[in-house]
């Protein structure tokens, strides 16, 4: 379990240039909604289940759980 402080920033360039390395990241939402947050991520071919619960003030409790590909 992780609390998880969502903060945004407004970037004036495209910082990309200094990344040394990437990952390819999908993901798709199954809940999404003011009270919490069901989604499903691949990252870099690993697979993840995350559960985010009500914002507390800037700060919310986030469960991320792997999931097992058949695929392998």
């Amino acid at each position: 379990m992780a609390i998880e402080i969502e903060r945004k920033f407004l970037v004036k360039d495209n910082p990309f240039h200094l990344a040394k390395k990437s990952l390819r990241i999908r993901q798709g939402y199954i809940v999404n909604d003011q009270n919490q947050v069901i989604r499903g991520r691949e990252k870099g071919g690993d697979y993840f289940l995350t559960v985010k619960g009500n914002n507390i003030g800037i700060s919310r409790l986030e469960y991320d759980f792997p999931i097992k590909s058949n695929e392998r």
